[in-house]
């Protein structure tokens, strides 16, 4: 950081102001009225300025992937819950949902449907970005993990070379079950209190990954 001009400093904050707003925007008004004039205020831009970093707000969706994640990504592998691989995948959920709310994940997951992002259309930050973006992480410049399956396969990973997985199934199979348990344990609960669907989730992954096991 010490190398960066005043110029590319203030550059970088403001991007990943950006990125803090539009997130917060989409969390309290949703995806389609999220509005580039109020996020602009919020953070003391002009909509000009706004369009030197982002053409459109789909760009802007893209990039603020990484403030939805990363925190996610980074209290998982600092708790390293390798004792139990559900308690792990509960984890990821805890931290998904104490910051985002279900309407908002499910926001999420729509716009990428219908926008056909994956997760490599997500651009990642720099070094520098995380750093300015989670001044509180330490570390989480090292996070190179860039979605929720890439977590999964973290945890899995983590599990077999331990031993508290045993399974013949491909990797690949298994975070294609969790990820649909993820997206679909909520659906089915119609969206209720997450208290209640964490439990859902808690018996769902437990039955799929006896289902596998050896």
């Amino acid at each position: 950081m010490d190398n960066l001009t005043l110029r590319q400093q203030k550059h970088i904050k403001t991007k990943v102001k950006l990125g803090h707003a539009f997130l917060a925007e989409v969390k309290q008004y949703g995806f389609a009225k999220a509005n580039i004039k109020r996020i602009c205020k919020k953070i003391d831009i002009s909509e000009a300025t706004f369009f030197n970093y982002f053409p459109t707000k789909i760009d802007l969706f893209r990039y603020s992937g990484n403030f939805f994640f990363l925190p996610v990504a980074w209290e998982i592998k600092n708790s390293r819950p390798k004792a139990n691989l559900v308690n792990g995948l509960l984890m990821i959920c805890d931290c998904i949902f104490k910051k985002t709310p279900m309407a908002t994940f499910y926001d999420i997951i729509s716009i990428k449907i219908s926008n056909r992002l994956f997760p490599q259309d997500i651009k990642p930050l720099s070094d520098i970005e995380k750093i300015y973006a989670f001044k509180n992480y330490k570390g989480i410049e090292n996070i190179k993990e860039k979605s929720i399956p890439d977590l999964f396969f973290y945890l899995i990973n983590d599990a077999i070379k331990n031993k508290t997985l045993k399974t013949t199934v491909n990797a690949q199979d298994i975070v294609l079950g969790l990820t649909s348990i993820l997206i679909g344990v909520p659906l089915y609960a119609q969206f209720k209190d997450f208290s209640e669907v964490r439990n859902l989730y808690k018996k769902q992954f437990t039955l799929f990954l006896s289902g596998i096991q050896k």
